[in-house]
């Protein structure tokens, strides 16, 4: 009896040894490996065109954790999801289109991450819109963003200006619109910030010219003692509207009629009266006579187009 209890208590204490790596008494102070897990940081602003964010997790080798997005703008790149030890994250934060800031987490480490990013800057588009024979502003001008991150439109005032506002950045294309006048392009505007872009525009006559429309950009002479002259005018049914400048005369209210091949035009300039009576020979030439109260006489002009 004495020699099992023996042999039982020889087993036991082998087992212990190969229990406890070969050391008896290791047993009885062992215990299970604790992981503590530092992030840093837990929470970082962001701006609204995105940024690259970076993540520390500090920890014990034989420590396991997992990293994930709780937000489809925040992208980790961390490789796998299941980490071991310490390790440094690198977070892309996606540009926020909106005006609107927002917040999102990542789980990192069994913590929470919070990212808040700033909303997009409004910005503006805005500049003048000028007939450029003459420089006089153009009212009236359909400005208007085909495509681009903002859709929008306006129309120029008395003055020439537009402003187009609440405009998010990017590559914008516009388009400026009158009738009777032109070019009708889209043109690319690139609103990093707020922009002023100045346009001009040409009275557009029909082509090739007719005797039915005198839409076009007309260069007069005499004998006539402010020559040589330009007159850009459009025409509107028996209208003709536009615009007349000879040496240092700049005007933006030219009105008049054309009707049976005659055309006259009606320009007021300090305080006088500059009145064109002409008669269109063909498509590209008119003569007749402008009455001048400054200069106080008829003269007899020629305009070609």
């Amino acid at each position: 009896m004495r020699d099992a209890a023996n042999r039982l208590l020889r087993v036991s204490s082998l087992a212990a040894v190969v229990c406890c790596g070969g050391a008896l008494g290791a047993c009885d102070s062992q215990t299970a490996p604790s992981c503590a897990y530092t992030v840093t940081p837990t929470g970082a602003p962001a701006p609204a065109a995105g940024a690259p964010l970076t993540v520390v997790v500090a920890t014990g080798s034989k420590c396991t954790w997992t990293a994930a997005s709780n937000a489809p703008w925040l992208v980790l790149f961390a490789g796998p999801s299941s980490l071991a030890g310490g390790a440094t994250l690198q977070v892309g934060v996606m540009p926020n289109r909106d005006p609107a800031p927002r917040t999102g987490t990542l789980t990192i480490a069994g913590q929470t991450v919070t990212v808040t990013q700033a909303g997009q800057q409004l910005l503006s588009l805005s500049g003048t819109v000028r007939e450029p024979m003459t420089g006089v502003a153009l009212d009236g001008v359909n400005v208007v963003i085909v495509s681009g991150p903002t859709v929008k439109s306006t129309l120029t005032a008395a003055d020439g200006t537009y402003s187009l506002d609440g405009l998010l950045p990017g590559q914008y294309n516009i388009r400026f619109a009158k009738a009777f006048f032109g070019p009708d392009v889209l043109i690319p505007i690139s609103v990093p910030q707020n922009t002023t872009f100045a346009w001009t525009m040409n009275p557009q006559g029909r082509l090739p010219y007719t005797t039915q429309d005198v839409g076009a950009y007309w260069d007069g002479g005499g004998p006539y003692p402010n020559e040589p002259f330009r007159v850009a005018i459009y025409q509107d049914g028996t209208s003709v509207r536009g615009f007349y400048r000879a040496r240092s005369d700049v005007s933006g209210g030219v009105t008049g009629t054309y009707q049976g091949g005659r055309l006259t035009l009606r320009v007021p300039l300090d305080g006088a009266v500059l009145t064109f009576d002409l008669t269109l020979d063909d498509a590209r030439n008119a003569r007749g006579l402008v009455k001048d109260e400054r200069f106080g006489g008829n003269f007899p002009v020629q305009m070609k187009r």
